[in-house]
């Protein structure tokens, strides 16, 4: 009602005025949540989400939202960046980096050399005084950075076991704060400082209408870009830096390289290393959620697609008994939401009509399962 909501303006202002940031707000509860498929005894087969104080986060939301407005009217993260962006998602990121694949494919004897690069648990690596200092070097107006220290000034978390039960008490000093929904800005504002290390050496990147291409970022997942061997290997060498220098951590196993080229293949010199370790090169890779080949080829994202399909499809299918009630219209959001969401992720990109065609297969299916017809009846009687 009208007066929580002017207990709270109050409560508000005084914060942002400098005031002390609650304590009862600083301690977030962890519920570990059992992943799929995965070894209840074993620590890692957990994922750890934060709870956070609801009064909290409303006053977490404000602040995210001055910073927001500051960083589109500021224009302080670079062009490079695209998680966690007003107006930007996945697709973007993946659109741009199709472009200039499609490009040097279509250019005889043109490459294009690309690292990507997985950084281990990079949110909980931020150093906090490299970030404020970041934040001041981007002129941050000073009650937002005022405001986002204090929330920091003490970050503690406990677990939740079973039941009601809640223990420990575990101070952090490294990272950004697990369930705020801070952290995804304040993060890709830190990572920016990779941009503007990246673009202070000649990497031989991609051009495009003029504009020099050498990385694509999305958070913490990271393309870098070149047109040439030792181009590569100066962006991976930068990235080194960037880590010895901010604590952050480059996971080599998990990091691939893939050569876009019409007709490749591998040569001996080609090979490139992060930190005397040899990185492997791959002729497929999955990156946002979308498989891409060497020769950018879709058909391997379409059999991705149309196996997640499947299994969406069969979990769609044990509800039969629940949706055989509701008329067509309501079986078709239910269709659509839980089956057919999955199967067109990227369609903004392969969506060439031979495509299309496979996965009506899996629509085609779910018709006649409702309809009660046999699955050999001809489509042109069913749709």
């Amino acid at each position: 009602n009208d007066k929580i909501v002017e207990i709270l303006k109050i409560l508000f202002n005084k914060l942002l005025e400098g005031g002390n940031y609650p304590n009862m707000w600083s301690t977030g509860v962890i519920c570990p949540i059992l992943k799929a498929n995965k070894n209840e005894n074993e620590v890692e087969s957990y994922r750890g989400v934060t709870l956070l104080c609801t009064v909290s986060k409303i006053y977490l939301k404000i602040i995210h939202n001055k910073l927001q407005e500051y960083l589109r009217i500021s224009n302080s993260i670079s062009k490079y960046q695209l998680g966690f962006r007003a107006g930007s998602s996945t697709i973007d990121a993946l659109f741009v980096l199709t472009t200039i694949i499609n490009r040097t494919l279509n250019i005889k004897k043109r490459k294009l050399y690309v690292a990507f690069v997985d950084l281990e648990k990079a949110f909980d690596k931020v150093n906090r005084e490299d970030l404020w200092t970041r934040l001041e070097k981007i002129g941050v107006p000073i009650t937002i950075l005022r405001a986002i220290i204090n929330i920091y000034k003490v970050v503690n978390s406990k677990v939740k076991g079973k039941g009601d039960e809640v223990f420990g008490s575990i101070e952090s000093n490294i990272g950004v704060r697990q369930g705020c929904v801070l952290s995804a800005s304040l993060f890709i504002i830190f990572a920016d400082i990779l941009v503007d290390m990246i673009q202070r050496i000649d990497s031989h990147a991609p051009n495009i209408d003029g504009l020099d291409i050498p990385l694509i970022m999305f958070a913490d997942d990271i393309a870098l870009m070149s047109e040439s061997i030792v181009g590569l290997q100066k962006a991976l060498d930068c990235m080194s830096d960037f880590c010895k220098r901010f604590g952050m951590k480059v996971n080599v196993r998990k990091t691939k390289i893939v050569v876009f080229s019409k007709g490749y293949r591998l040569k001996r010199t080609e090979k490139w290393y992060y930190e005397g370790n040899k990185l492997e090169v791959v002729n497929e890779i999955t990156y946002l959620g979308f498989k891409i080949s060497k020769n950018n080829c879709w058909q391997k994202h379409i059999s991705t697609a149309k196996l997640k399909g499947k299994l969406a499809l069969g979990r769609f299918v044990s509800l039969q008994h629940m949706l055989s009630e509701l008329s067509w219209k309501e079986i078709l959001n239910y269709y659509n939401v839980l089956v057919k969401s999955v199967m067109i992720y990227g369609i903004e990109i392969w969506g060439l009509s031979k495509y299309v065609t496979q996965l009506q297969t899996i629509f085609n299916e779910v018709c006649k399962r409702f309809l009660g017809v046999p699955r050999n009846a001809a489509n042109t009687g069913v749709l």
